[in-house]
């Protein structure tokens, strides 16, 4: 298993780069570095949920944009 991400893929799955200010009435489907979220209302579909980020219309995401683990850093594999 690697243990870093492709920045393209980051890039991809993360939306890179955005205005610090987000167009009224665009919904931002995906989170940045550094974001602090609460999963705030969850709206269930047939094989998905949709959540809620704090408190805004504008910022929710699928249950199924978060259901692989991403790990951008390095990990010990040493047992002891």
């Amino acid at each position: 298993m690697p243990s870093s991400i492709n920045e393209q893929i980051l890039f991809s799955l993360f939306g890179g780069n955005k205005p610090a200010i987000r167009k009224y009435g665009a919904v931002q489907r995906w989170f940045d570095e550094g974001d602090i979220i609460a999963f705030t209302a969850c709206e269930m579909h047939l094989n998905n949920a949709e959540f809620q980020i704090n408190n805004s219309s504008n910022w929710i995401i699928w249950f199924s944009q978060l259901d692989t683990p991403l790990y951008n850093g390095s990990y010990n594999t040493t047992v002891r």
